[in-house]
């Protein structure tokens, strides 16, 4: 089994010296047998002068092509670094406030959970379907419960009367 190489030049080294010894042509279209096409010169057929040009001429093409593999389109140099689409409005006073809202966020979150501990199991069963859904109607509990509409509204004057004394508290 050979290896396919990428079409291009080559330099053939000696494998104990690693020294050029020769070049070697691997064209794309196979023949036949189903074959690359390749043919090698060695220094003496080619000449020592252009034998050097080659050898040349393959290892600048190869340092290109390494190049080209870490090549970045587009200079950083190029780029517009500055404008709206890099302004930091994250000011000392931003993360203050950040840190303010929070400390709300869990005060509230605090309140919440004390007044829910306050109202019997119904009763909070009934009003999380309003919290979880603002637009959920009386009439929805009321089927979703299985009672009458009558009963969810009088459990949610319940809840007010509990909210005004836990608020008044």
């Amino acid at each position: 089994m050979s290896l396919k190489l990428k079409s291009g030049l080559y330099i053939v080294r000696n494998k104990d010296t690693k020294e050029a010894i020769g070049i070697r042509w691997v064209f794309d279209s196979e023949n036949e047998a189903g074959r690359q096409l390749t043919d090698y010169r060695s220094k003496e057929e080619l000449g020592e002068g252009y034998f050097l040009n080659l050898c040349e001429m393959i290892k600048e093409e190869n340092a290109a092509d390494e190049r080209e593999k870490y090549h970045c389109p587009t200079s950083l140099d190029c780029l517009e670094n500055e404008g709206e689409a890099f302004a930091d409005y994250r000011t000392p006073d931003y993360y203050l406030n950040l840190e303010e809202e929070l400390k709300e966020l869990s005060e509230q979150r605090n309140k919440y959970n004390q007044f829910f501990n306050i109202l019997t199991e119904t009763q909070a069963r009934r009003l999380s379907y309003k919290t979880d859904d603002p637009s959920i109607s009386l009439r929805e509990i009321a089927r979703l419960e299985g009672t009458s509409l009558s009963k969810i509204q009088k459990t949610f004057a319940q809840i007010k009367k509990k909210y005004l004394e836990f608020v008044n508290q």
